[in-house]
């Protein structure tokens, strides 16, 4: 008779393993956060500027 699931030994090292990569990459994603934020924060500042100047050039373009 076949039994189905997993070892003690197989979850341990299925752990271990998914613990050492979250160990890892938890400094990298971080990181990835910070510098999203600083880009949107940045895109943010620079959009009313980018609106304003669409607006002039629309003017500029009309009065043609």
């Amino acid at each position: 008779m076949k039994k189905s699931g997993f070892t003690i030994t197989e979850m341990v090292v299925t752990l271990s393993i998914l613990a050492i990569l979250l160990a890892i990459g938890a400094p990298n994603f971080k990181e990835f956060i910070s510098n999203g934020n600083m880009v949107s924060n940045t895109n943010g500042m620079m959009e009313p500027l980018t609106m304003r100047g669409w607006r002039q050039l629309n003017v500029v373009l009309l009065c043609i």
